[in-house]
């Protein structure tokens, strides 16, 4: 059992080493030429082809609750986005608890 468990170990242990190697250096995403900055901060964004065109969007939710989605104007390769618009529900501004 303590070989399985070593092996286990070591094995996940390069996984993420191999993982880690393979990440790049952290970029700001721009939105109307200038870094997307949310104050106070508490970003949650993602990545998600919500339009359906085959194009990533960012969604971002935010310290307030709200969510902004940046459509790509771009492409996969070069994504471009510009001013955002807040998801709606129901004819309102789609809301989520802070805390």
């Amino acid at each position: 059992m303590k070989k399985l468990t070593l092996t286990l170990a070591l094995t996940l242990g390069l996984s993420s080493l191999v993982i880690a190697q393979q990440m790049t250096k952290p970029q700001l995403i721009k939105a109307e030429g200038k870094a997307i900055s949310l104050k106070p901060s508490y970003a949650s964004p993602v990545f998600f082809d919500l339009d359906k065109d085959g194009k990533m969007e960012l969604i971002v939710g935010t310290f307030y609750g709200d969510f902004r989605v940046y459509k790509n104007e771009g492409t996969i390769e070069n994504p471009v986005y510009n001013k955002f618009a807040k998801i709606q529900a129901g004819g309102k501004d789609a809301k989520t608890a802070n805390w």
